[in-house]
């Protein structure tokens, strides 16, 4: 029996999903796993259990006191591997390395390029994270990547060699509505609202969508700094009466609002992965989205959706305007959506991601 460590993954969304199927699988085959969330309260932490669910002493894991709290808890179940995420992966490589873990774990998910067209940062403070984030990869036995631009990304502006980074893509759960529920003459856009994500193209994209389909309501689900923003361009724009701004919402809902659109839009200008589309897939929804990144692995274009040059406001409408009135093409699109799915992202397929994770301890 090995022990695995997971962390840190806020306690609620798909990924938490994911890496609680993960851990449970590992669990049935006789396991001890302990999964680590951002420091705050929630339904589903259980010490006791197994998988058991612990919360860091910070809200993110960066302090001396969550490097403390992490050697507390390597010495009292001594893992075998340490799989970790996001603001944990420093803390985890380098305690992970101090104490001897056989198998330590980072996984990239968040492309350079959409990290710097987001931050507000100055560029030699970013210079100095991306230094220390290359040196603290080198702490690490593996690093995942959620995508094959993901795995360029680090292997061009981290070093990491190729044979260090293994491509593993995030699984999920069933949505909790079904995909036949009847559609709404709507696009849905899903996801933050930061500059990375192409709102502004989107939006001028409405434009002529607004000419061609004028019954079109458009649904905003999610916040972020450039919201307030997007509310006047709409305005300015024209289209403010087809836009709505819903804001963040409980991942229930997003579903709900995702299972009865007709569309669903993402016009990145940069995208490591793309998790909303797999989440729009689940319910059997066509996407039309940026060809950036790695929404190519899950949105086929042509099959599942429709793939267009990111920051083209034209080439995004055009396809948006195709769907909407090609009725007999969006079904087949979503029919593929959803096949495609359960065929590749589906949690029904976590038993070979947990021979990876397990061969890893196996072999450390």
């Amino acid at each position: 029996m090995a022990t695995f460590f997971i962390a840190a993954i806020h306690g609620k969304g798909t990924i938490f999903r994911y890496f609680h199927a993960l851990g449970s699988e590992l669990v049935s085959r006789g396991h001890r796993v302990v999964i680590l969330v951002d420091g705050q309260a929630l339904d589903e932490v259980d010490e006791a259990g197994n998988p058991s669910v612990v919360t860091w002493p910070s809200t993110v894991p960066t302090k001396w006191s969550d490097a403390r709290f992490l050697q507390s808890l390597i010495k009292q179940h001594h893992p075998e591997c340490i799989i970790s995420n996001f603001s944990a992966v420093n803390i985890c490589s380098l305690v992970g390395w101090l104490h001897r873990v056989p198998a330590r774990v980072a996984w990239g998910r968040t492309i350079t390029n959409a990290i710097e067209m987001d931050t507000s940062l100055p560029r030699w403070k970013r210079f100095m994270l991306n230094r220390r984030r290359r040196l603290v990869y080198r702490f690490a036995t593996h690093l995942i990547a959620n995508s094959k631009a993901m795995r360029a990304d680090l292997m061009k502006i981290f070093h990491v060699p190729y044979g260090k980074i293994e491509i593993i893509h995030s699984l999920f759960p069933d949505p909790p509505y079904a995909p036949s529920r009847p559609r709404e003459r709507k696009v849905i856009y899903v996801g933050r609202m930061n500059p990375s994500k192409g709102l502004d193209v989107l939006l001028h994209a409405l434009v002529r969508v607004k000419d061609a389909c004028p019954d079109i309501i458009v649904e905003f689900v999610g916040d972020g700094p450039v919201r307030g923003e997007c509310e006047a361009m709409a305005g300015s724009l024209g289209i403010g009466g087809l836009c709505r701004f819903i804001g963040a919402v409980p991942i229930e809902t997003v579903f709900e609002r995702m299972a009865t659109a007709a569309l669903q839009v993402t016009p990145s200008y940069h995208e490591a992965f793309g998790n909303v589309n797999v989440e729009g897939h689940s319910v059997g929804l066509p996407v039309v989205a940026s060809d950036v990144g790695g929404i190519s692995e899950v949105v086929i274009d042509g099959e599942t959706g429709l793939l267009v040059p990111p920051g083209d406001p034209d080439a995004l409408a055009e396809g948006i305007i195709r769907l909407l009135q090609d009725d007999d093409m969006r079904g087949r699109f979503g029919r593929a959506a959803r096949a495609h799915f359960e065929r590749t992202f589906s949690n029904r397929n976590i038993a070979g991601q947990a021979d990876y994770f397990e061969s890893l301890a196996r072999d450390s």
